[in-house]
């Protein structure tokens, strides 16, 4: 997994791991928290200065990390476990606690947190004991934006004022690049380079991973700027100077093919006398399309999924496949043509190698060989591994591929791209576009503001339990504030409903050509 790596993490600063999918970057976090470090061989040293704090570590599932039952008591644990006197615990859980804004679900049951709220109190309870170094594994991956934005202030706010020393792995760099003071540059087991990340760019300018740096660097290089802009407003300031304003022309928009799977007024409560998780929701899904729904943590984004896939049966309204209720719900659904990949790939596995259980999903469904599939996912090399012991980008494109052997008419995605690295990233975004024009239907749960916009006929944002008027990405995203791009961040002021690095570049060109003539 590591090969001869050699790195000094200096105190005090924010050091950034970079790399593709199973390069060694948890690997590398494992082996410096002594109480994480994998078994197996290994040779040379490492040398840990941690005072009784020690290091601190948050992992990329939010789920995976929490141990008690409360919010309180989480925060409790680590001091216990170091046998604390019970009223320093007390002042050190209660001074947590308001520092990171948890008054409000001091006393909550843990499952009852959303996603963006698990993830800050891992970070808090990581923080508790005063640690002088804190690890944080893809810590935003299934964070929608806001939330992943105010993760990484608090990060900001941990190592400027308390002096915590950060080593951070990230695949979603929008938010943490602007942070590092350094950035490492890995791949297949080995540190690369080390260097600031305003040059990250310049190192891997014309490479694959680049395609995963913040949009702002992405857009410097395509414009051909000497020195790649690392934030938002570098970014506006050198689009700025190609003019404005031009507005991209109006995508032609093709009519939408057959509805296979329709949504009406759909209700869920998971009590009684609980709160609606969804209001009467409807939707239309049309064969060869793309459908992206975002929406805060904890929005029932999830839940929306797993009705329409027919695991949970709604308290109110009803689902539609290919024009039939679905009154049944339960496995032969799926033999309909409704597959669901879950947020967490792991429950897709049952093998004791990936190749153990692909080989049985496909005798299963009459796929034939999934060889081609394999290299197609990047996967070749790690069909003899656990399911559980892959990457976490590559547990999530083993999923996928065990979902696609189905050859489902109707695909519920929910975050497929979380944690993957820009090449694979890229690869899935291919895959989702010739699914479609092979007549597949798509619904996209996603954080990813980015994908939604390059893949997506129409997107539409859940709040308060209903889904709000879906539109054309350039619409969606062009006129939202919060949810949407960095692009159209970027671009705003200059260019309306410019949504991608991509179309922002393009018309800087065209300006810079007309200004010239």
């Amino acid at each position: 997994m590591l090969n001869g790596v050699s790195l000094d993490v200096r105190r005090g600063e924010i050091l950034l791991l970079y790399g593709e999918n199973g390069c060694g970057k948890t690997t590398l976090l494992s082996l410096i928290k002594p109480e994480t470090a994998p078994k197996g061989a290994s040779s040379g040293s490492l040398a840990r200065g941690f005072a009784e704090g020690g290091a601190g570590l948050v992992m990329q599932e939010p789920e995976m990390q929490i141990v008690t039952d409360r919010v309180w008591h989480e925060l409790a644990f680590a001091c216990e476990s170091l046998g604390w006197e019970r009223e320093r615990i007390r002042r050190r859980v209660g001074e947590t606690a308001a520092y990171f804004g948890l008054q409000p679900i001091f006393r909550r049951d843990t499952a009852s947190l959303s996603g963006g709220q698990k993830q800050l109190l891992n970070l808090a309870a990581a923080t508790v004991t005063a640690p002088e170094l804190l690890l944080l594994d893809e810590p935003t991956a299934q964070l929608d934006p806001l939330s992943a934005e105010s993760f990484m202030n608090t990060v900001r706010r941990l190592n400027r004022e308390l002096g915590i020393t950060f080593v951070i792995c990230e695949h979603n760099t929008e938010n943490a690049f602007p942070l590092a003071d350094r950035a490492a540059y890995m791949e297949k087991g080995r540190v690369i380079d080390v260097l600031p990340p305003r040059e990250l760019g310049r190192l891997l300018a014309g490479k694959p991973m680049f395609g995963g740096l913040p949009c702002a660097q992405r857009i410097g290089a395509a414009l051909g700027a000497e020195e790649l802009p690392l934030t938002s407003g570098e970014a506006r300031e050198l689009v700025g100077r190609f003019g404005g304003p031009l507005r991209p022309d109006e995508p032609t928009q093709e009519p939408l093919g057959e509805c296979v799977l329709k949504a009406k007024g759909l209700c869920l409560r998971y009590e009684p006398k609980g709160e609606d998780i969804l209001r009467g929701v409807s939707l239309e899904l049309h064969r060869d399309e793309i459908f992206s729904v975002l929406g805060a943590n904890g929005s029932g984004k999830s839940t929306l999924l797993r009705v329409l896939a027919g695991l949970l049966p709604p308290t109110g309204g009803k689902a539609l496949y290919m024009g039939r209720a679905l009154k049944s719900y339960g496995a032969e659904l799926y033999r309909g043509g409704i597959a669901l990949l879950p947020q967490d790939p792991r429950d897709c596995f049952a093998g004791d190698s990936l190749r153990e259980d692909w080989t049985l999903m496909a005798e299963a469904s009459g796929f034939g060989s999934w060889d081609g599939l394999a290299e197609r996912l990047g996967l070749a090399d790690v069909m003899d591994t656990h399911p559980y012991d892959l990457s976490g980008g590559e547990r999530q494109k083993a999923a996928l591929g065990k979902i696609l052997m189905r050859r489902p008419r109707v695909l519920l995605l929910d975050e497929p791209a979380k944690g993957l690295d820009a090449p694979s990233r890229a690869a899935f975004v291919e895959i989702l576009r010739s699914l479609a024009r092979e007549g597949a239907a798509i619904l996209l749960v996603t954080h990813d503001a980015e994908l939604a916009a390059s893949v997506s006929r129409r997107c539409a944002l859940l709040f308060d339990g209903e889904l709000l008027a879906a539109a054309p990405p350039e619409e969606f995203f062009g006129e939202n504030i919060f949810f949407t791009t960095p692009a159209a961040r970027i671009s705003r002021v200059i260019f309306k409903n410019a949504v991608t690095a991509e179309k922002i570049a393009e018309l800087c060109r065209l300006n810079g050509e007309k200004n010239e003539r």
